[in-house]
């Protein structure tokens, strides 16, 4: 999430892609503002949701991005 306590969201997402800039990053904001979702996708982010998030679309990102296979039941 972008709006967090201590460190924010896009400072988190920064320092995890210089620890390992190929693992998946997915933001989450309130936020519709067009630049943000630029500025965190344009910094490595893999994918940006506005809350109210859909689990069914994130979850079929994460199992994408992470090649699982899984049954939808």
């Amino acid at each position: 999430d972008l709006d967090m306590p201590i460190k924010n969201g896009f400072e988190t997402l920064l320092e995890i892609k210089e620890i390992n800039p190929f693992l998946p990053v997915i933001i989450v904001s309130g936020s519709e503002e067009k630049e943000i979702k630029m500025k965190v996708m344009k910094a490595g982010a893999e994918n940006f949701f506005t809350k109210p998030v859909d689990f069914k679309i994130l979850k079929n990102l994460i199992n994408k991005l992470f090649n699982i296979k899984v049954n939808d039941k």
